[in-house]
């Protein structure tokens, strides 16, 4: 099964499906410039539509796997 962008509600807590990525194993999330990016266990760099979450492949890094994300607010 491919992962899902999930909203949380900060209010009230409650998680609604936003769409289907069509990637797996997305292990980190970052948001720069505005743009929502995703990182996989098999390296790939991917865009991810906030409205919808549908994704791009951004690009492939050969044998790395990302288990995490970090951007600065300036960003």
């Amino acid at each position: 099964a491919k992962d899902s962008l999930v909203f949380i509600d900060g209010t009230t807590g409650m998680a609604s499906q936003v769409g289907v990525t069509g990637f797996d194993s997305i292990w980190a999330l970052t948001s720069a410039w505005n743009t929502l990016y995703g990182l996989t266990a098999s390296g790939e760099l991917i865009e991810i539509q906030k409205q919808n979450g549908a994704s791009t492949l951004i690009h492939t890094f050969p044998n790395v796997s990302f288990y995490g994300a970090a951007s600065t607010p300036g960003r």
